[in-house]
């Protein structure tokens, strides 16, 4: 199974990736263990969930590395590409858009912007633009000036850059409907179309594609080199009306929408929660609840995850496991390290996996306490957190019983999100085979790409090849005592 995970892998490098609801590559490594080769080679896998008639939801547990990005996630936006029947609409928001997302494999390699090696268009993306499939949506401002100016429509896609021999025609330039958001910090870094910060939610919707229809993907997924190299969930929901149309609703008003300066009063900001038309029977309450509840803002003046966990009950037990890349020590995210040191000690197991504690996420680690086990990904020569999921198994929002819930999309512990500046997406999840999955990724995430250690006080076990070299602190020191 060694030599299989290391081929799948070397061949998404190359582009062969895998098809939505495909048997073959990740699905035949979905259930190994394959410890030290997911931190060198990084280990991507998918399952897809029938949910009755047409609908289905595909779950992706993303992890490249920085010797070999991740492709499957644009193998399965490549597949959905591809399907798309003409004069479908396909809407997006990406984040972080540049050549190495569109570029072939010598971009990965040589970190060239420039594109020296790498054509500067999404070939599967141009291809269906020709063949009728329309486009709309947003990109926030830092795309690189060569996918600008493709999307623009002033050159030509060339996706055959790297043949050495020539064989594809470039293909005539096309001009995109993805509107740039406007810059919302005074450096210019930042662009939001909505709130005041930044355009951070990264969402893809396909009207109807030759299998399916009512496609929404939602994901914590950057479209740049760094996204590929990072760990990564992302989901798409097929035959989910709702959850659709409510997609496609936000992406609209951002490709629309004037800014709007938070905090305003709550009827000036967007904000919408849509509740998905697939129903899945709960046999613990003997009622059915939607699979899918997805969340839309900027949100104006409410902090989202000290709304959700507000809601957790653990009078009775029960336990979080969250996977966070961004937990900063501005207000809003101390208020949610507050808020999950009172369920531990209320009764709940509390476990984070987070990303590395520097000056500005030191405090966040202290506020979680004693009883929060809190633990730090692998450092950046192998395969840094990047997601943001949360999940929750225990008494929720006045329930008798414990719910198995996870959300999931683009929105971190941090100010711009939780202050609701940014536009964020995030999806609520309800279904025991999907929290199944959340949790074994979890779980093998956990075990093969973690340092465990008080982090509080900038120290930890150093683990890495399945060598445990003994104790490591770090240049941030402790606050000194009071």
């Amino acid at each position: 199974m060694t030599k299989l995970v290391a081929t799948f892998t070397l061949l998404s490098v190359m582009g062969c990736g895998v098809a939505p609801n495909g048997a073959s590559g990740a699905g035949a490594v979905a259930d190994e263990d394959i410890g030290v080769l997911s931190q060198a080679l990084g280990h991507s896998s998918g399952e897809t969930i029938e949910l009755g008639g047409d609908a289905r939801i595909r779950l992706l547990d993303l992890r490249g590395s920085s010797y070999f990005p991740a492709t499957l996630f644009k193998a399965e936006l490549n597949a959905l590409l591809n399907a798309a029947l003409p004069e479908t609409l396909v809407r997006m928001s990406t984040y972080d858009w540049d050549n190495h997302w569109n570029g072939a494999v010598s971009t990965w390699f040589f970190h060239d912007d420039t594109r020296t090696f790498g054509p500067v268009c999404w070939p599967e993306m141009h291809r269906a633009a020709m063949r009728g499939v329309e486009f709309r949506g947003v990109i926030n401002t830092h795309p690189t000036p060569d996918v600008k100016r493709w999307l623009r429509g002033d050159v030509q896609c060339a996706p055959c850059r790297d043949n050495i021999l020539g064989f594809c025609a470039p293909m005539e330039p096309h001009d995109f409907d993805l509107r740039e958001c406007d810059s919302g910090a005074s450096d210019g870094v930042f662009g939001a179309c909505l709130g005041s910060h930044n355009m951070h939610a990264k969402l893809f919707t396909v009207e109807h594609a030759q299998a399916s229809s009512d496609i929404t993907v939602v994901s914590g997924h950057n479209h740049d080199y760094d996204g590929m190299r990072i760990h990564n969930h992302a989901v798409i929901i097929e035959g989910d009306a709702a959850i659709h149309d409510g997609t496609a609703r936000f992406i609209d008003a951002m490709n629309e929408g004037a800014r709007k300066q938070c905090p305003v009063s709550p009827a000036d900001s967007y904000a919408e929660t849509v509740s998905g038309d697939v129903l899945t029977t709960l046999n613990a309450e003997g009622t059915s609840r939607p699979v899918a509840k997805a969340y839309f803002w900027p949100r104006c003046g409410e902090n989202f995850w000290e709304s959700v966990l507000n809601r957790v009950d653990c009078s009775g037990g029960g336990e979080l496991k969250i996977t966070m890349g961004i937990a900063r020590k501005s207000p809003r995210p101390m208020a949610v390290a507050r808020k999950l040191a009172s369920l531990a000690e209320a009764g709940c197991e509390v476990t984070m996996i987070g990303g590395a504690p520097g000056p500005v996420q030191q405090d966040f680690v202290k506020a979680l306490g004693s009883k929060v086990d809190w633990v730090r990904a692998s450092p950046g020569s192998f395969t840094p957190i990047h997601n943001k999921t949360v999940m929750i198994n225990a008494r929720y929002d006045g329930s008798a019983v414990r719910r198995r819930l996870v959300f999931t999309g683009s929105a971190n512990f941090s100010n711009p999100a939780l202050d609701s500046t940014n536009e964020e997406a995030m999806l609520r999840l309800e279904h025991d085979d999907v929290y199944h999955w959340f949790d074994h990724s979890f779980e093998d995430i956990f075990d093969n790409v973690t340092f465990p250690g008080n982090w509080a006080d900038g120290c930890f076990e150093w683990i890495t090849w399945g060598i445990n070299w003994g104790r490591v602190c770090t240049a941030l020191e402790p606050d000194p005592p009071e």
